[in-house]
């Protein structure tokens, strides 16, 4: 299918009637897409049907776009969301200069007796209610408890009371504009961000109510609003994406709704695992047999190499088999930057300079957040706390300083993909990448829950060919 033309190319069933929706449909349209289905060939490949409508293309973030435009056709513009905001608020507001601490200056002003730590946390649920579009005390207070979000030097009232005003001034030009107001502040004020004949959303179960706002004030009237996403690929609730929110468009907009379920990326005993999940998830006959081989964690280790990725649900299994592949020659990184800053931040607020002094202080940290939220009826998120020292506890190994340690940690994270090392990686991260060959780590997997079920699905299905259960099924 790769070697034909575009003219030569034999589409799909459910492909082509995609492209009959949009090139002869009327109202709004979803798509409900499998992973590896080819929905960026398949959307492509649509708009192209359109040359007459203005169209947008919503790109989730820069590299995303980055692709997009280069396979878009001219009649298309491709813009991340929150560029399309930014120009929004531009036109209201005129030139301002991007400030990611601006949610921090204002609780600064609004709440200066708070301690800096509850500051850092009502800047996160400032973040959530801006994700959200929540601006009314009662459901920030609910919003705050959802997500552990407790304040010890102020009561949940206040706290809610200071979030609502924080809403309220990032609402106000002051000359700058935060990285989550870039899409924000014209969600808040209802701004127009563009005047399409035709908006197209991917990944929409991975964003957010105020991205969707941003994107569908970018209608001209009358115009339609293409989105495309899988309910089994929403892992991102915690980041306050709406996973509900194709569920919210069907019910809001009404839609024709249409599917993908062909995988052009899994082998044929990889679809196997991924049916347990979603039953209509498909491959071609002509789909290589592939392999899945269950096997220990040892015999793992003298596997994997360069260009493989290395899978878990937490982070701590990571830290102790990358550094296990460098020790054994292997090029190595784990993907995510912002996590090896997350635990740099944690060495730091040890204030130790040896790994024994800071290995002291991580034992009664962990107690003390044990502690806390178990008396705050909050066991669930001990198992983060516990993955982020467990995580550090894995990088001292051969160290005997917290310079070293910091040292690292700026060098082992990373957001490159290199397929030149070997890459480790959570699964949130891994999401939307692929190749040859994929070890997950079985044992840092749980059931209970339909986003567990999503994690492992999407886990399984970055591989496109071998698949290696490392601890064996879950």
């Amino acid at each position: 299918m790769s070697h034909c033309t575009p003219q030569e190319r034999v589409w799909t069933t459910q492909q082509q009637a995609i492209f009959d929706e949009v090139q002869h449909g009327a109202g709004h349209l979803v798509v409900i897409a499998r992973a590896g289905t080819g929905k960026t060939t398949t959307l492509v490949e649509a708009v192209k049907r359109i040359p007459d409508k203005k169209v947008l293309l919503c790109a989730f973030n820069k590299s995303i776009a980055t692709e997009l435009q280069q396979r878009a056709p001219a009649h298309c513009d491709v813009k991340t969301l929150h560029s399309l905001g930014y120009a929004a608020v531009m036109k209201v507001w005129g030139r301002v200069r991007l400030d990611d601490k601006r949610e921090l200056e204002i609780l600064l002003r609004k709440a200066p007796l708070l301690e800096y730590e509850d500051k850092q946390l009502l800047r996160k649920l400032v973040s959530l209610c801006k994700a959200t579009m929540t601006d009314e005390g009662g459901a920030i207070m609910q919003l705050a408890a959802e997500y552990g979000i407790e304040p010890e030097s102020c009561n949940p009232g206040t706290a809610a009371f200071v979030t609502m005003n924080v809403l309220k001034q990032s609402q106000q030009y002051d000359g700058t504009i935060s990285f989550d107001d870039m899409v924000y502040v014209p969600a808040a004020l209802g701004l127009k961000t563009g005047s399409y004949d035709v908006v197209v959303v991917d990944e929409t179960q991975d964003m957010n109510r105020a991205q969707l706002l941003c994107a569908q004030a970018a209608l001209a009237p009358g115009g339609r609003l293409i989105v495309i996403g899988e309910d089994r690929q929403a892992m991102y609730r915690f980041r306050g994406a709406d996973t509900d929110s194709i569920q919210r468009i069907r019910k809001a907009l009404k839609p024709a709704v249409l599917s993908l379920t062909t995988s052009y990326r899994c082998p044929q005993s990889v679809a196997s695992l991924a049916r347990q999940v979603c039953p209509d998830f498909q491959v071609p006959m002509t789909a290589p047999v592939g392999e899945v081989v269950e096997m220990p964690c040892h015999r793992a280790s003298q596997l994997w190499t360069s260009g493989d990725y290395v899978l878990s649900r937490t982070n701590a299994p990571l830290a102790k088999a990358c550094l296990e592949a460098l020790r054994n020659g292997e090029p190595a990184y784990i993907q995510g930057r912002d996590v090896g800053a997350g635990l740099s931040a944690l060495v730091k607020r040890s204030k130790a300079r040896s790994i024994i002094d800071l290995q002291v202080w991580l034992v009664d940290y962990r107690q003390q957040e044990f502690e806390k939220l178990t008396a705050k009826g909050k066991p669930e998120k001990i198992e983060d706390v516990d993955d982020r020292i467990d995580a550090l506890d894995a990088l001292c190994d051969g160290l005997t300083t917290t310079s070293e340690l910091l040292a690292r940690l700026e060098s082992l994270f990373s957001d490159d993909q290199n397929t030149k090392r070997l890459m480790f990686s959570s699964v949130h991260r891994a999401k939307g990448l692929e190749s040859d060959r994929v070890f997950v780590l079985t044992d840092t997997f749980r059931g209970g829950s339909v986003e567990e079920e999503n994690l492992w699905y999407v886990a399984v299905t970055r591989s496109k060919r071998n698949l290696f259960l490392v601890g064996g099924l879950p």
